[in-house]
C-alpha cells in the first residue's frame, strides 16, 4: 500500500529512542494494520526500515518517526512529506547472504557484530545499497555491497555475513611474492560468520514515548533541519 506520510526525526520524541525501527503515528499504524501482515516495511527511494511499535499519543495525522541516521542517509529533512510505500515482510526473501564494505577506520580487537545484533534485528531489512552506521563509532558506516538471494532481503532464518575493511591488508607467506604497498593496500579481508536469525527471541516493546505533537527535547518542529550524522524486531542469534 502506498501513502503520503510527514516524515520525522526520532529527536522530536519527548522520551530518547535509540531504537532502528521507524514508529508512526496510531493513525498511520490503524492504516496500517487494515491488512494482514507479521511485520511492515516503509520502503523509501534509496533505503527500507521496518515499523515498529506507534507512538503513545494519538495524532490524526500520517506520520513516521525514525532515526535520525536514517534520515541523513535518504538526504531527507524532517517535516519532508513522501509519497511512501509499505511492503508485508512475507513478500521479501530471507537474507542467506550479507556482504558489507566498511567506511571509515574499525578498531581491530573489536567485533562489529556484537554492535549490530541487536539494532540489524530492530531494522529488519536490508537492500543492496543501502548505508548503516555503527554503533558507538562516530563517522564510521558500513555498505551493503551484496546480499543472497536478492537485492532487498528480509532478516530471517541462517545468513553468512561477511565485512570487508579495506584498511588491512592481508599477511604474505614468505614463499610468495611481496605485493606492492599499493596493491596491499588494495587487497579485501573478509570475516565471515554464519548468523541464525530464526532463533531469535522477541524484543521488549520500547517504552511509550509520550509524545507531544511538534514538541521533543532538544528539537521543535520547522526549526534546524540539519544535521550530521529483524526479521521480526527479535535480538539476532537468539540473544
Amino acid at each position: 500500500m502506498n501513502c503520503l506520510v510527514t516524515v520525522y526525526s526520532k529527536l522530536y520524541l519527548e522520551t530518547e529512542d535509540e531504537s532502528w525501527s521507524a514508529r508512526p503515528t496510531k493513525n498511520l499504524m490503524r492504516r496500517l494494520h487494515s491488512q494482514d501482515s507479521a511485520r511492515w516495511i516503509a520502503a523509501f527511494d534509496g533505503g527500507r526500515i521496518s515499523v515498529g511499535d506507534p507512538v503513545s499519543t494519538f495524532t490524526s495525522s500520517d506520520a513516521l518517526f525514525v532515526p535520525s541516521w536514517f534520515l541523513d542517509t535518504l538526504g531527507l529533512n524532517d517535516g519532508a512529506q513522501v509519497d511512501l510505500a509499505f511492503e508485508k515482510s512475507e513478500a521479501l526473501p530471507k537474507a542467506t547472504r550479507l556482504s558489507f564494505k566498511v567506511i571509515g577506520d574499525i578498531p581491530a580487537d573489536m567485533d562489529v557484530r556484537d554492535l549490530l545484533e541487536e539494532p540489524l534485528s530492530q531494522l529488519g531489512v536490508l537492500e543492496v545499497g543501502q548505508m548503516i552506521p555503527v554503533p558507538i563509532l562516530e563517522g564510521t558506516m558500513l555498505l551493503l555491497q551484496e546480499c543472497e538471494p536478492e537485492n532487498v532481503v528480509f532478516l530471517d532464518g541462517e545468513a553468512d555475513l561477511e565485512i570487508e575493511n579495506e584498511t588491512v591488508a592481508t599477511p604474505v607467506e614468505e614463499e610468495a611474492a611481496p605485493l606492492e604497498e599499493e596493491e596491499q593496500a588494495q587487497v579485501p579481508v573478509f570475516i565471515p560468520q554464519e548468523i541464525d536469525f530464526s532463533s531469535m527471541l522477541s524484543l521488549p516493546a520500547p517504552t511509550p514515548s509520550g509524545f507531544v505533537p511538534f514538541s521533543g527535547v532538544g528539537r521543535t518542529l520547522g526549526g534546524d533541519k540539519g544535521r550530521t550524522l529483524g526479521g521480526d524486531g527479535r535480538t539476532l542469534g537468539g540473544r
